[in-house]
């Protein structure tokens, strides 16, 4: 079941998520909002938050260039902007103009960045599932690579077609690491 705001949220109860559609320019995206971002950021519980944050986005990319999408009132990109770069992206005027005020405005399709966070934005995605089922879909990777590896070095099924050793050894080793990676990722998440 649904529930549908006349401000345009629509909530989803049984998943504990909701949708906003932010057209640029929206008027609930102004000055008085990115203003109420920063006093929630000044409470004891706020900067408790953003540590926590920092923490865990610099435990993932330590020194490396990190993208806040949605930046809130810049918080998060001020605390980790001293001992790594951080940039922002916003539909906010408000905090776009924050951004290009300091330098740290970056498109998100400039170019790669090491990491990139939602802390403020996932609400405005239609359908955030797409995007975290990416994350699953990585643990299935092995689950495709060791048959693939398997058939196509089996001269029965592949005939003239299969692969030959040193293609088979350099597919073993990727694959190893691929399931390595994957197997860290999951204990580090896990853990």
């Amino acid at each position: 079941m649904r529930h549908r705001a006349t401000d345009g949220l629509t909530w989803y109860p049984e998943l504990g998520y909701g949708y906003y559609p932010v057209v640029g320019g929206n008027a609930v995206y102004d000055l008085a909002y990115f203003q109420r971002y920063q006093a929630y950021t000044a409470t004891p519980m706020g900067r408790a938050l953003t540590a926590a944050r920092v923490a865990l986005v610099d435990r993932w990319c330590a020194e490396a260039d990190v993208l806040d999408i949605g930046i809130g009132a810049g918080d998060f990109l001020e605390a980790r902007r001293p001992h790594a770069p951080t940039f922002g992206y916003d539909v906010n005027p408000v905090a776009v103009a924050w951004l290009v005020e300091r330098g740290l405005f970056r498109d998100p399709c400039h170019g790669p960045m090491a990491g990139m966070t939602f802390w403020d934005s996932l609400e405005h995605l239609a359908d955030p599932q797409i995007v975290l089922s990416q994350v699953a879909l990585s643990f299935g990777i092995p689950f495709a690579l060791i048959p693939l590896l398997l058939f196509c070095r089996d001269r029965s099924l592949m005939g003239s077609l299969v692969n030959r050793r040193a293609t088979t050894v350099a597919a073993a080793v990727i694959t190893v690491v691929i399931i390595g990676l994957n197997a860290f990722l999951l204990e580090q998440t896990l853990l």
